[in-house]
């Protein structure tokens, strides 16, 4: 029977002295975080399974427990809708090469980087033959072969949605709004924040009171999760009254034209800065350099179909344009310049 190195790479989020138990159950040092990994006392040589009886000496070649293994062939272990390739090609280890002892984390927080998976372990285990290092010519050692084994948990796959209550919005729009798409490694915390996204895209419509809520259903022998969202739309809320105080010369109509969200218009609230920011540049362009909204608020109806509008602005004195003077202008005369 072979002999196995097993490590599990364990992430503490509780409180430190937690940490700290749960390493000493496992009998690994608690500062094994802290440096290097020294994983010898979970790894037996194998030269030690492969002496003869009689205790013969290691013969050259051999590999100690701390590493470097020459690895014969790679294999995985848990893989439920990930492809093989999606491992071999994002760790370093490579068949027919030596594996290093640092190689070992480096590759377990390359594929936990990926998202796909809930967790992931590496297992080397001694098997039958040995290799020459294809990475050094040099080297004409053969080295014992080991079996590379990756063994993951697959985050569930988010496989499918259902609508309850969407009408006026596509699903493609819906699921254009959302962070997490089809076919991701699922994500809670994702799909709870797509919600208020949701929402979001109904209120650029107009249905400023839309609100989404989800319920799942996961199915562990697919290692998939669906999704039903339920969508209450609301009604769309136009805009009613727009009222502005402080406005004295300015005529009002042109005011109003500056703004998207004008009475009888569909209402969006994200339209607002920009309304802002074009009435105060229409007022100062007519003269009134000091002008600036002062104060602004938006009560809904109480049937929730009307938004009314009441802004507060300080018009100010008009500016006229006086003289200009001119200096250091020797090649074109004031009047030319005017």
């Amino acid at each position: 029977m072979f002999k196995h190195l097993k490590i599990t790479f364990i992430v503490f989020v509780l409180l430190p002295c937690a940490g700290i138990l749960a390493a000493q159950s496992l009998n690994i040092p608690p500062g094994m975080g802290a440096g290097p990994i020294d994983y010898s006392e979970y790894y037996v040589n194998p030269q030690e399974e492969r002496q003869p009886a009689g205790g013969a000496p290691a013969q050259e070649g051999d590999i100690t427990s701390h590493g470097p293994w020459m690895i014969c062939e790679i294999k995985t272990r848990g893989l439920v809708n990930i492809n093989k390739k999606t491992i071999t090609k994002n760790i370093s280890a490579r068949e027919s090469r030596l594996y290093e002892n640092y190689q070992i984390q480096d590759d377990v927080n390359s594929l936990m980087a990926l998202g796909n998976f809930d967790n992931v372990e590496m297992d080397i285990s001694l098997s039958p033959g040995a290799r020459r290092d294809k990475s050094d010519a040099q080297d004409k050692t053969l080295h014992p072969c080991h079996v590379l084994t990756a063994i993951v948990t697959e985050k569930p796959i988010f496989e499918a949605i259902t609508y309850q209550g969407r009408k006026k919005l596509s699903k493609n729009a819906i699921q254009t709004a959302m962070s997490l798409k089809l076919k991701d490694p699922f994500n809670l915390a994702k799909l709870t924040s797509d919600m208020e996204r949701i929402n979001e895209a109904y209120a650029q419509k107009g249905y400023i009171n839309a609100k989404a809520a989800f319920v799942t259903e996961e199915d562990p022998d697919k290692n998939i999760v669906t999704a039903v969202i339920t969508i209450d739309e609301g009604q769309r809320v136009r805009v009613g009254e727009v009222n502005v105080e402080g406005l004295q010369a300015l005529p009002l109509k042109k005011f109003l034209k500056q703004l998207s969200n004008r009475p009888g218009k569909v209402y969006r609230a994200q339209k607002l800065p920009e309304d802002h920011y074009k009435a105060t540049i229409y007022a100062r362009n007519e003269g009134y350099y000091d002008f600036k909204i002062t104060d602004f608020t938006n009560p809904e109806s109480e049937d929730k179909s009307l938004i009314n509008l009441n802004y507060s602005v300080h018009e100010g004195h008009r500016v006229k344009f006086g003289d200009t003077a001119y200096s250091g202008n020797a090649v074109y005369s004031d009047e030319e310049l005017d």
